[in-house]
This record gives C-alpha cells, structure tokens and sequence, in this order.
C-alpha cells in the first residue's frame, strides 16, 4: 500500500501473495538487499504515522543476501501501528555470506516505536543456508531497538510456529514475541501474551521493564486483553479477533 508512510493507512487488508528473489537480476540489477512489508516498508517520516485496523492474510516468500521482512511493516520507526494483524506466512531464505542483519518479524521487522491491541497467528520458516550469519527471528518483532519508545502493549502470538533450518554454526536469535532485543533502560513496556507451547524465549535480551505472560487457553488470552482495552473479541473456541473483524 505504501513505501514511507507519514500519514494514517486505516481499514486495509491484503490478501496477496509477495514472493521476491534477490539472487535474480531485475532491469539488470541484482537486488540482493530486500525489504518486504504487508502492509507498509517503513513509517519514517513523521510522529503522526498511523496503521490502523489493517490486516495481512497473504504469503511472503524471500531470497536474498540481507532481508528485513514483517508481516505488516518493515521499520517501525516513528508513529503507532494499532489494532493490526497478521495470519500469514513467511519463508524466508538466506543466500549469501554477509556482515549485515537480517530481521524477521511476524508484526515488524525492526520496531522503535508503539503498537497495540494486534496478534500473529502466523507461521515463519528461515534457511540459514549454513551461512554465518546474524539473524533476528520474533514471532511479533524481529529486533526491538529503542528504549524510549518501543512499547508493545496488549497484543499477542496466537502460535509460534517458527521453523530454523541449516543453521548448523548458530547464529539465528529467535523468540516467541520479540527475536532480539537491543533496547537499553527501563522506559519500554511490553504487557502481551504468547502461547505455552514452545521452549523459545518470549523476548531475547529483554531489558528491565519488559514483561509478558503465558496464556493457557483462548478464553484465558480474552480475559487479559480485555482486561487492559476492549479491542478484541471471541471467535468460538478459536483465536480472539479484534473488534473490527468481520
């Protein structure tokens, strides 16, 4: 829908498909740096930056040397994201040997700044390709990277199927909600949820004034989002749905 956006994206949903191969020329470049956002590349430009009541059912797939992908926007950067979410997949492939990160996010792929009241129900596959590689994997955010402004409040991993494939010299940092966290000080909150079912952090690295809570069933999970902001709904006995959703 948008490159850099500086203004409000609201009540958007794709559905597309996004596959990209960096390895392949295009009008004879080799695009071996690749971004890819659901929704948005990046709020860069403005505090007023706005996604709001967006949603991502569609499937991204990447080649390439260094890749940022998220499921909704890239680089979160100024402004909020609200009442989002993201129940697709990604699959990414690392192709080449490089000193750049890579960021991988259900949500974002790299976050400074808010986002409340979303969810990932997704699933995330990375190949390593045995390279030596530095790799941030979250379900909900990749890398979380400013202390004065990167709030994640009341949202949550519905599941967290991630997936690390041929990563044999150990380089991918991977965490239900957060992959990475190089945040300093105690000024970002973080008050969300994630599923019980996996042996992964929730947030790797999280400094002091991050915290986030297991639930156990998904009556459990609406009680606790409702609890802070009635923005979500029951779905039968499924996933919790935001108030919006059909």
């Amino acid at each position: 829908f948008c490159v850099n956006n500086s203004a409000t994206i609201k009540n958007c949903i794709s559905s597309a498909d996004i596959t990209f191969d960096g390895n392949i020329q295009q009008q004879g470049i080799l695009r071996s740096n690749i971004n890819v956002g659901g929704i948005v590349h990046a709020n860069v430009t403005s505090t007023k930056a706005l996604i709001e009541n967006c949603g991502n059912d569609g499937n991204i797939t990447v080649r390439a040397l260094t890749i940022s992908v998220g499921g909704i926007a890239v680089s979160h950067n100024l402004g909020k994201i609200s009442g989002c979410y993201f129940k697709g997949s990604l699959d990414v492939f690392i192709s080449q040997s490089g000193s750049n990160i890579n960021r991988i996010g259900g949500l974002a792929a790299l976050s400074k700044q808010k986002i409340e009241n979303s969810y990932t129900n997704c699933n995330i596959t990375v190949d390593m390709n045995n390279l030596s590689r530095i790799v941030y994997v979250g379900g909900f955010v990749g890398e979380i990277a400013d202390a004065n402004g990167a709030i994640i409040n009341n949202c949550f991993v519905a599941k967290s199927d991630i997936t690390i494939q041929n990563d044999s010299l150990l380089k991918c940092t991977v965490g239900i909600l957060v992959g990475k966290s190089t945040a300093q000080g105690t000024q970002s909150q973080t008050c969300s949820y994630y599923t019980q079912s996996s042996t992964l952090e929730p947030i790797v690295n999280a400094p002091s004034g991050f915290g986030c809570e297991v639930f156990t069933s998904y009556a459990d999970l609406l009680d606790k989002l409702n609890n802070n902001d009635y923005a979500f709904k029951a779905n039968g006995d499924g996933v919790p749905k935001l108030l919006w959703e059909a």
